[in-house]
């Protein structure tokens, strides 16, 4: 019977594989939910303790391939992502800045 909970695990662990070689090609978890990637993260680990406390090795093996995996993506949204955007509005903040202060010489120029 322990060659289902194998068999789970592969599936279930694989699952994760297109999503992360997506994310890692692109250089982006932009289209992921950081809540869901948070609760997903949660919840494996919470599995792999549990796994452990009840020595189960399917269980055990899954979760920490899979908290790996979701680990990745979770790095990809929260410093790649979250920086990418910080630095974006940062440089939008900027543009902004700098075409107030041209607006404001062209007034002068025109005597405005």
């Amino acid at each position: 019977m322990e060659i289902i909970g194998y068999i789970a695990a592969f599936f279930t662990t694989a699952s994760m594989l297109p999503q992360v070689i997506k994310t890692i090609k692109s250089k982006s978890a932009g289209d992921l939910s950081f809540t869901m990637i948070v609760f997903l993260f949660t919840g494996v680990v919470l599995w792999f303790v549990y796994g452990l406390l009840v020595n189960q090795m399917p269980i055990i093996i899954a979760n920490a391939l899979t908290g790996i995996l979701v680990g990745i993506l979770l790095v990809y949204k929260f410093f790649i992502d979250m920086n990418t955007a910080a630095r974006d509005d940062w440089e939008l903040k900027a543009i902004n800045n700098m075409v107030k202060e041209m607006h404001g010489e062209l007034n002068k120029i025109n005597g405005k």
